[in-house]
């Protein structure tokens, strides 16, 4: 199959990984196969050691349900909420992309200063081929057999510092080499304190989506989108919640969490 692709390809992993499956080069070779010629594949992530802990565990699947909704075109953040158009960003922990893009495009390139990517040069040459013309989409979504399991440390490190596991990305920088390495998940079991624990998955909630989008799409005519997704994702996780989107910066209030509980256990 290999000798099929007259353009090679590269694969980027993170250092992280620790479990890839069996099936993960071949899945991207047939991708790489398709009709509408892909220049690269995001593939996905999922982290270790949220078995323990029931909050970490949602906020890691929080995350993963609005990633969820991104990927399908119909309902992406850029359609959804009409701020941008639908953009495919890469990045380095789990992607494909050929090589004749990467050469043409001038390859990774840490000089480029961008505020937007914080100095990312996995998600800013994602960009790049994100923007380059394509007759479909230049930047396709990978299926489960692209899959990759990371080590928790860095989502626990962030989450043990009080805040959502998205907001990792943002808060590791900031952390000391301790801190990255040491983050302990205690555990903790809903059913053992609801009161607390629906405390807590509020201000997750809210920390998990202000991450995601910010606070610009809560006002003008974003509003309305944004409570739709909102609700939409509540339904997955089996909550009823209310949006106010001038109460910030926690606009979701969850007001049963009855449904969720039962699913846990």
């Amino acid at each position: 199959m290999a000798q099929q692709i007259q353009d090679p390809f590269i694969v980027s992993l993170d250092a992280d990984v620790i479990h890839c499956p069996n099936t993960y080069l071949i899945s991207y070779f047939g991708k790489f196969l398709s009709l509408w010629y892909p220049y690269a594949i995001l593939g996905k992530v999922d982290w270790s050691g949220y078995e323990q802990n029931d909050l970490y565990r949602v906020g890691i699947r929080m995350f993963q349900y609005i990633d969820v909704f991104d990927r399908h075109a119909g309902f992406s953040k850029g359609n959804l909420l009409g701020t941008f158009p639908r953009i495919i960003e890469l990045n380095g922990c789990n992607c494909a992309f050929r090589a004749s893009v990467y050469c043409h495009i001038g390859g990774y390139d840490p000089s480029r200063d961008i505020e937007y990517f914080q100095q990312a040069e996995d998600s800013e040459f994602g960009y790049r081929i994100s923007s380059l013309s394509h007759p479909y989409e230049p930047v396709v979504y990978g299926n489960k057999g692209k899959v990759v399991v990371f080590d928790g440390r860095r989502a626990i490190a962030t989450f043990t510092n009080g805040n959502a596991p998205h907001e990792m990305w943002k808060s590791w920088k900031n952390m000391g080499d301790d801190e990255r390495v040491n983050g302990v998940l205690q555990p903790f079991k809903a059913y053992e304190n609801p009161a607390f624990f629906k405390h807590e998955l509020e201000k997750l909630f809210n920390k998990t989506l202000i991450s995601n989008f910010g606070v610009d799409y809560l006002h003008g005519q974003q509003t309305q989108s944004y409570t739709q997704l909102v609700h939409k994702l509540a339904v997955l996780l089996g909550l009823q919640v209310q949006v106010n989107a001038q109460h910030l910066p926690h606009p979701v209030t969850i007001t049963d969490v009855d449904t969720f509980l039962k699913r846990l256990s």
